[in-house]
């Protein structure tokens, strides 16, 4: 235990030889006050747009949701077949 606190005394120890860093003179000049504040514009959509982002919002929904239920409908048939593939492959442990 002595040697790793031993250790971390000595890590302690090379932080405190590190030089601090200051800012370069040129930023004094600077006045970040002088920067226009930034102003939010909002941007209407078409409604045509509008109507787009909705339909293919939907039709994502309705494409996962089919997804969903055709897999989990499959799941159960495809177990039963793994699980008889692994009996198959393990059957020589049996013997």
């Amino acid at each position: 235990m002595k040697r790793k606190e031993d250790w971390i005394e000595e890590i302690l120890l090379s932080s405190a030889s590190i030089a601090e860093v200051n800012a370069p003179k040129s930023l004094d000049t600077i006045n970040l006050m002088e920067f226009p504040s930034e102003k939010i514009v909002l941007v209407p959509l078409q409604p045509l747009l509008k109507w787009a982002i909705a339909a293919s919002i939907i039709l994502l929904i309705g494409m996962n949701s089919l997804t969903i239920s055709r897999y989990s409908a499959n799941k159960s048939s495809v177990s039963t077949n793994s699980n008889a593939l692994y009996s198959e492959y393990f059957s020589y442990i049996n013997q």
